[in-house]
């Protein structure tokens, strides 16, 4: 691994510490607004008028600042999957915060999440740097598939509870992010033909759009309680997805083959695996909004 990805990398952990913070902060203050600001306008209002919030804010944006430069040194494929990282750091400062420390089998779950991310992306494969451009067929069928998904899985998410509320908004918010990192990456395209052609690219303008609506799904999940469900689902359908559409947009190789595809299993299944012993958790699986 050559002197460009080992910064990428140490960007893309820079830029997991921000987005982890990010999350608490925002996390603790998004879970106290009533229920019927789901999705509304109305819910990002009384969120940017909280201090800590927009302290929050300002660690996302840095993070996404810190993560486009990785992706622009690296890749979707080498970069993004290290941010899951977030998830260990944002559940120990919640469990600081509420008074309620994580246990060993948490840890170890937690654990089991980040080193199966992380092997997953160790194993797919050698050639991680983007090869070509996304065509304009590419883009439009992630908008459209990536609107479809998004509307329909709000819509049955607004008339559900508990759990299932949360999980649906999760899987959500995780889309979204990952559409905007996909976006991230077509704009750090254009970083070496100059300032100019940043400002002047569709992109630019794309991510500004995809950003306000990541940020309104991912509020809502946040809103919707039950932190050791819906963070571990965004963090890790993030990376995941991202991959999924650096391989598919921009031709990254992100698929094990031969003797690293055993070991990439059992990433994937060590992910599963913590996922659902966090979600079956039932002392921190709780709506923190009641």
């Amino acid at each position: 691994m050559d002197a460009r990805h080992l910064f990428a990398i140490a960007l893309a952990v820079a830029s997991a510490l921000s987005l982890g913070t990010a999350d608490a902060l925002q996390l603790r203050e998004a879970i106290t607004i009533p229920a019927d600001q789901a999705l509304r306008p109305g819910l990002i209002w009384r969120l940017i008028r909280r201090s800590r919030w927009l302290w929050g804010a300002l660690c996302d944006a840095a993070g996404f600042i810190l993560l486009t430069v990785a992706i622009w040194q690296g890749s979707l494929v080498l970069v993004y999957p290290l941010v899951t990282l977030a998830l260990v750091w944002t559940l120990g400062l919640l469990a600081v915060w509420f008074r309620d420390p994580l246990q060993r089998r948490e840890w170890l779950a937690v654990a089991a999440v980040a080193a199966g991310v992380s092997l997953f992306v160790a194993t797919t494969g050698s050639r991680h740097e983007q090869v070509s451009n996304a065509s304009g067929v590419g883009w439009v069928t992630l908008a459209v598939c990536g609107a479809a998904v998004l509307a329909g899985a709000g819509a049955v998410a607004l008339r559900s509870t508990g759990r299932r509320r949360a999980v649906l908004f999760a899987v959500a918010g995780g889309l979204a992010e990952a559409i905007l990192a996909a976006l991230m990456a077509g704009l750090s395209t254009r970083f070496d033909l100059g300032f100019k052609a940043v400002v002047t690219s569709w992109e630019v303008y794309a991510v500004i759009g995809a950003g306000v609506i990541d940020v309104l799904y991912k509020q809502t999940a946040y809103q919707a309680g039950y932190p050791t469900i819906t963070l571990p689902i965004m963090r890790v359908m993030d990376p995941l997805l991202a991959v999924l559409f650096g391989s598919m947009l921009f031709d990254e190789q992100a698929w094990a083959h031969g003797a690293s595809f055993a070991p990439a299993l059992v990433g994937l299944a060590a992910m599963s695996a913590g996922l659902i012993l966090l979600g079956r958790e039932p002392r921190l699986a709780v709506d923190r909004s009641t």
